[in-house]
């Protein structure tokens, strides 16, 4: 995300996932004109959502608080992030996302 690789970033979410961020953004990408794919969102998030320093900080976090029970788990990585294991590894199915519409 921060380096705006929007394939690799969608490739980490599950279909949950993804349809919270399109719901979560929804609003926003229809007052932008903006595409509603998967990569069009990632990609409207990193260069209309996200800030300068959020891009920065964003490698440096480190998950903590990670619990894991059958196929879900939750992390915290400067919000809390649930995840679901799938056939392709595990991926990201609730994303913290704090955007208003």
């Amino acid at each position: 995300m921060a380096s705006r690789n929007v394939d690799e970033a969608c490739s980490l979410l599950d279909e949950h996932g993804r349809s919270m961020i399109k719901r979560e953004l929804a609003g926003f990408v229809a007052s932008h004109a903006a595409g509603s794919s998967c990569p069009e969102l990632i990609g409207f998030l990193h260069d209309f959502v996200m800030t300068p320093a959020q891009r920065k900080e964003l490698p440096r976090l480190k998950a903590s608080e990670v619990s894991v029970s059958d196929n879900t788990a939750n992390a915290r990585i400067g919000g809390s992030y649930s995840l679901t294991r799938t056939s392709r590894g595990w991926r990201i199915s609730e994303v913290p996302l704090t955007v208003g519409g």
